[in-house]
Protein backbone atom coordinates (compact mmCIF):
# COMPACT_ATOMS: atom_id res chain seq x y z
CA UNK A 1 0.00 0.00 0.00
CA UNK A 2 1.61 3.19 -1.19
CA UNK A 3 0.84 7.04 -0.27
CA UNK A 4 -2.05 6.65 -2.42
CA UNK A 5 -4.01 3.97 -1.01
CA UNK A 6 -3.50 5.91 2.76
CA UNK A 7 -4.64 9.01 1.61
CA UNK A 8 -7.82 7.33 0.23
CA UNK A 9 -8.24 5.70 3.40
CA UNK A 10 -7.87 8.66 4.96
CA UNK A 11 -10.22 10.45 2.65
CA UNK A 12 -13.00 7.91 3.02
CA UNK A 13 -12.43 8.10 7.08
CA UNK A 14 -13.26 11.73 6.97
CA UNK A 15 -15.74 11.25 4.79
CA UNK A 16 -17.52 8.72 6.91
CA UNK A 17 -17.06 10.47 9.82
CA UNK A 18 -18.51 13.93 8.36
CA UNK A 19 -21.59 11.93 7.25
CA UNK A 20 -21.85 9.88 10.96
CA UNK A 21 -22.14 13.93 12.57
CA UNK A 22 -24.71 14.73 10.22
CA UNK A 23 -26.82 11.58 10.33
CA UNK A 24 -26.55 12.20 14.50
CA UNK A 25 -26.22 15.93 14.82
CA UNK A 26 -28.71 16.98 12.24
CA UNK A 27 -31.98 15.69 14.14
CA UNK A 28 -31.09 17.18 17.52
CA UNK A 29 -30.27 20.50 15.43
CA UNK A 30 -33.16 20.26 13.82
CA UNK A 31 -35.69 19.92 17.17
CA UNK A 32 -33.75 22.48 19.18
CA UNK A 33 -34.75 24.90 16.34
CA UNK A 34 -38.06 23.58 15.89
CA UNK A 35 -38.58 24.18 19.64
CA UNK A 36 -37.86 28.21 20.02
CA UNK A 37 -39.10 28.31 16.33
CA UNK A 38 -42.90 27.11 17.74
CA UNK A 39 -41.96 28.54 21.29
CA UNK A 40 -41.79 32.27 18.98
CA UNK A 41 -45.38 31.47 17.32
CA UNK A 42 -46.93 30.54 20.42
CA UNK A 43 -45.64 33.97 21.90
CA UNK A 44 -46.99 35.76 18.74
CA UNK A 45 -50.61 34.07 18.62
CA UNK A 46 -51.55 33.82 22.66
CA UNK A 47 -49.11 36.41 24.21
CA UNK A 48 -50.68 39.65 22.14
CA UNK A 49 -51.34 42.90 23.31
CA UNK A 50 -55.00 42.80 24.84
CA UNK A 51 -55.27 46.60 25.24
CA UNK A 52 -54.40 47.36 21.14
CA UNK A 53 -57.58 44.83 20.34
CA UNK A 54 -59.65 46.60 22.88
CA UNK A 55 -59.08 50.11 21.73
CA UNK A 56 -59.36 49.13 18.20
CA UNK A 57 -62.95 47.85 18.96
CA UNK A 58 -63.80 50.38 21.25
CA UNK A 59 -63.02 53.22 18.55
CA UNK A 60 -64.99 51.13 15.81
CA UNK A 61 -68.30 51.93 16.76
CA UNK A 62 -68.68 55.40 15.15
CA UNK A 63 -70.95 56.82 18.39
CA UNK A 64 -67.54 55.99 20.56
CA UNK A 65 -65.41 57.45 18.87
CA UNK A 66 -67.30 60.69 17.78
CA UNK A 67 -68.27 61.01 21.92
CA UNK A 68 -64.85 60.56 22.90
CA UNK A 69 -63.75 63.34 20.19
CA UNK A 70 -66.67 65.57 21.14
CA UNK A 71 -66.49 64.79 24.60
CA UNK A 72 -64.72 67.94 26.17
CA UNK A 73 -66.45 70.23 24.27
CA UNK A 74 -68.82 72.57 25.98
CA UNK A 75 -72.07 71.88 23.92
CA UNK A 76 -70.99 68.44 24.39
CA UNK A 77 -73.72 67.78 27.63
CA UNK A 78 -76.17 70.15 26.35
CA UNK A 79 -77.11 68.48 22.98
CA UNK A 80 -75.37 65.11 22.96
CA UNK A 81 -75.54 63.56 26.70
CA UNK A 82 -74.39 63.77 30.10
CA UNK A 83 -70.64 63.21 30.78
CA UNK A 84 -71.54 60.45 33.52
CA UNK A 85 -74.08 58.95 31.40
CA UNK A 86 -71.38 58.57 28.50
CA UNK A 87 -68.51 57.04 30.85
CA UNK A 88 -71.03 54.44 32.05
CA UNK A 89 -71.74 53.46 28.82
CA UNK A 90 -67.91 53.41 28.50
CA UNK A 91 -67.39 51.71 31.32
CA UNK A 92 -69.70 49.32 30.57
CA UNK A 93 -68.57 48.35 27.12
CA UNK A 94 -64.37 48.32 27.89
CA UNK A 95 -66.05 45.44 31.08
CA UNK A 96 -67.40 43.59 27.93
CA UNK A 97 -64.72 44.04 26.05
CA UNK A 98 -61.99 43.15 28.12
CA UNK A 99 -63.24 40.25 30.66
CA UNK A 100 -61.12 42.20 32.86
CA UNK A 101 -61.77 44.67 36.03
CA UNK A 102 -58.67 46.81 35.73
CA UNK A 103 -58.31 48.84 33.03
CA UNK A 104 -57.86 52.49 32.28
CA UNK A 105 -58.93 54.93 30.09
CA UNK A 106 -57.29 58.16 29.50
CA UNK A 107 -56.50 61.21 27.62
CA UNK A 108 -52.84 63.55 27.94
CA UNK A 109 -52.89 62.20 31.74
CA UNK A 110 -56.65 62.78 32.16
CA UNK A 111 -58.69 59.72 33.59
CA UNK A 112 -61.86 59.51 31.31
CA UNK A 113 -62.68 55.95 32.69
CA UNK A 114 -60.89 53.34 34.93
CA UNK A 115 -61.42 50.45 37.01
CA UNK A 116 -59.60 47.94 39.51
CA UNK A 117 -56.42 48.91 40.91
CA UNK A 118 -53.96 46.29 39.98
CA UNK A 119 -50.75 46.39 37.99
CA UNK A 120 -51.60 47.25 34.23
CA UNK A 121 -49.52 44.82 31.52
CA UNK A 122 -51.00 46.23 28.24
CA UNK A 123 -50.97 49.75 27.12
CA UNK A 124 -51.76 51.29 23.35
CA UNK A 125 -52.30 54.38 22.62
CA UNK A 126 -54.34 56.27 19.21
CA UNK A 127 -54.59 59.34 18.16
CA UNK A 128 -58.29 60.59 17.51
CA UNK A 129 -59.62 63.52 15.35
CA UNK A 130 -61.38 66.25 17.28
CA UNK A 131 -63.51 68.38 15.12
CA UNK A 132 -64.66 72.22 16.45
CA UNK A 133 -61.45 72.32 18.40
CA UNK A 134 -59.05 75.19 18.50
CA UNK A 135 -56.43 74.37 21.14
CA UNK A 136 -55.38 70.91 18.70
CA UNK A 137 -56.85 68.80 16.20
CA UNK A 138 -55.95 65.56 17.45
CA UNK A 139 -56.52 64.18 20.92
CA UNK A 140 -53.93 61.36 22.04
CA UNK A 141 -56.45 58.40 23.86
CA UNK A 142 -54.06 55.45 25.75
CA UNK A 143 -55.80 52.39 27.23
CA UNK A 144 -54.26 50.43 29.84
CA UNK A 145 -55.44 46.92 31.06
CA UNK A 146 -53.95 44.68 33.54
CA UNK A 147 -54.23 40.64 33.68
Amino acid sequence: MGLKGVFEAFTIAIIGLIILLALFLLPFIFFFTFKYHVMGLVKLTYEYNAADTVLLELLELKKNYQHLAEMNLPSFEEYVMSRESFVNELNNTLKLLTFSNCYKLSSYGEKIVSSGSCEMKNVTWAEIFVPYNPESLVKKISLEVGP
